[in-house]
């Protein structure tokens, strides 16, 4: 169970910061409308890769699975955020649960697969 906490933890972290260099990004530069959504979607991917990482790295066991779940709870955080300002669950909302439960498990694959530090 921790590790799938920290794990989520620092895929928030990750998200919430690709979040927040996107926003500078937009306020600077004139960024077209269409591609505001598709850049929310890479960051919510990113924080879900680091989010299997994070976890895979600390169990070094069932990274794809352990990668699975961390990208689920980080999908069902964001979609608690999102239900205030929504109108519902759209396709989008499936877009984005499957780029980040597939991000998820690569980052959990690489995780485990990773080589270990040596001490």
């Amino acid at each position: 169970m921790r590790p799938v906490a920290y794990g989520i933890l620092f895929g928030t972290i990750a998200c919430v910061a690709m979040l927040m260099l996107l926003s500078v990004i937009l306020s600077i530069v004139d960024v077209p409308q269409m591609l505001i959504e598709p850049l929310a979607l890479l960051s919510a991917c990113v924080g879900a890769f680091i989010s299997g990482l994070v976890c895979s790295r600390m169990s070094r066991e069932k990274g794809f699975f352990l990668g699975l779940v961390c990208g689920a709870v980080l999908f069902l955080i964001m979609l608690l955020c999102n239900i205030p300002g929504s109108q519902g669950v759209g396709l989008m909302a499936v877009i984005k649960l499957l780029s980040m439960l597939i991000s998820a498990g690569v980052g959990g694959v690489a995780g485990v697969n990773a080589p270990r530090r040596r001490r």
